[in-house]
């Protein structure tokens, strides 16, 4: 298929939806990670903060 990881998009912070990001994000380096603005302490990897 020759598909890549390249994002995560967090609707919300709840463990369930979060909880694997880290290691996502060791396996694949440039994995981008977005969520919510209102929840920027409470994402792993949380690295763009939409509105």
């Amino acid at each position: 298929m020759g598909a890549k990881l390249v994002a995560i998009f967090n609707t919300h912070h709840y463990y369930d939806h979060v909880g694997r990001n880290e290691k996502l994000m060791a396996r694949f380096p440039n994995l981008v990670v977005y969520g919510g603005a209102e929840d920027w302490e409470r994402i792993p990897g949380h690295q763009v903060f939409l509105q």
